[in-house]
Formats: structure tokens, C-alpha cells, sequence
């Protein structure tokens, strides 16, 4: 079940984002401001406010008591993806890394029995590393609309459109702007946002981890034979 409202999340907010991007353009001049400090920058920010209190040591039981700490956790698995990409990129050290650890473990639901508190950043993230990958397909369209289908159905004849050698699961949010017909003929004008994820399950939770995707405008003809049948026309 934790499954399906996976990717049932991850499903609504592609669809979200190609909707937003066929919006006026006239819009963004009224959200630079909100976006001017992104998640990753509010991470960091309020980091820096919690290594410059915990200069000689973290003293945990006052760490996740902190405003800047709680900070990080409210903003959710935004902040996460941020802090293990740190970890992977390996620049999480030192006092700055322990905090990490023991934010990410708490999003993560990680049981501080299981840990060994002397542990490195680096020992850390390659623990978590051997967490458990949950094997999901590929987004398929189950809906009843004709136009949808046929756009499903066809979208993988691009060459655009995957990368077949990423692992992981392909999630396709479409947005259809304009269909034309013309006797046999329909062309249809549409947005795709797609992105390529993993998926892992870290004792009761699970993480969703993105590992590509793309955006693509795309232009698709089909054409109807003798039978009625719709395919499309390369």
C-alpha cells in the first residue's frame, strides 16, 4: 500500500510541475522572491548557526532542541536528499557531519541502538548504503482517456525520451497543450517531465531517491489505418 501511495505522490507532482510550466511567463516575476533561498541554502544556513554553537562537540540532547536543528527537520525530504547527497559527495566532516548524522537519522526513523555513536560521517553513509532497494516498474497509464493513451503507449519510441541504461523506475508526467485532427491524421503537442528514481526502505520508511530525468517538448503524429487502429507515424 506504502507503495502505490508512492508513486501516487510522486505521480501528482510531476503532473503539478508540467502543468505549472505551460503557465504565463509573466508569473515568475512575483515568485523570485520566494524562491530567491532555496532548500538546500536554508540547510546550509542553518547548519553553519549550529556548527558555530557546537564548535568543541555536539551534545545531542541539546542539538535536537535547537531552533536551527528543528529548521532542518520541518523541511522534510527536500532537506534529506540534500544531506546525503553531502554524504556522498563527502562533504559532510567533522562537527558539521555529526549533525547531519543525527538529523538524517531521525528523518530516516533510524534507531540509535543499532548505531555506533564514534562513527565517522564516511562510516556512516556507507552503513546506510547497504539499506535495502525496493524494486518498483515504470509509470504506466491506466486511465480512459484516447489521446493520453496513445501518448503512453508511444512515448518510449523516442530516443529523447530514457536513458535505458539508469537502474531504477521512470515516473512520466504529461501535459497534452493542443491536439489537431485532420482526417486520419492527429497531431498532438505536448509537455513530458520525467524522472528516473530509486526507491529504499530503511527499517519502516521509505526513501525515494532521484538519479535522472528529463524535460521534453514533444510534437506527436499518429495515424489511423483501415481498422481504425491509431499509430504513430515516425
Amino acid at each position: 500500500m506504502q507503495k502505490k501511495y508512492l508513486i501516487f505522490m510522486v505521480v501528482a507532482l510531476l503532473i503539478c510541475l508540467v502543468v505549472s510550466s505551460c503557465a504565463p511567463k509573466e508569473q515568475e516575476s512575483n515568485t523570485k522572491e520566494d524562491t530567491s533561498m532555496d532548500v538546500d541554502t536554508k540547510v546550509q544556513v542553518n547548519l553553519d548557526k549550529l556548527v558555530s554553537i557546537y564548535k568543541d562537540g555536539v551534545d545531542k540532547e541539546k542539538l535536537i532542541n535547537e531552533d536551527a536543528y528543528q529548521n532542518i527537520i520541518k523541511m522534510g525530504d527536500k532537506a534529506l536528499a540534500y544531506m546525503l547527497d553531502e554524504f556522498e559527495s563527502e562533504n559532510a566532516n567533522g562537527i558539521r557531519g555529526d549533525i547531519m548524522i543525527y538529523a538524517c537519522k531521525e528523518m530516516l526513523g533510524v534507531s540509535d541502538s543499532n548505531q555506533n555513536e564514534n562513527q565517522s560521517a564516511r562510516e556512516w553513509f556507507k552503513k546506510y548504503q547497504e539499506r535495502e532497494e525496493v524494486k518498483l516498474d515504470d509509470f504506466k497509464y491506466t486511465g480512459n482517456d484516447e489521446v493520453l493513451k496513445l501518448v503512453y503507449n508511444n512515448l518510449n519510441q523516442s530516443d529523447d525520451y530514457r536513458d535505458y541504461e539508469k537502474e531504477g523506475f521512470l515516473v512520466s508526467g504529461v501535459k497534452v497543450c493542443e491536439v489537431v485532427k485532420e482526417e486520419d491524421y492527429m497531431k498532438v503537442f505536448l509537455h513530458t517531465l520525467n524522472i528516473n528514481s530509486k526507491v529504499y526502505k530503511v527499517n519502516d520508511s521509505y526513501i525515494a531517491k532521484e538519479i535522472g530525468g528529463s524535460y521534453i517538448p514533444l510534437a506527436m503524429t499518429f495515424k489511423k489505418d483501415d481498422n481504425g487502429e491509431s499509430s504513430l507515424k515516425k
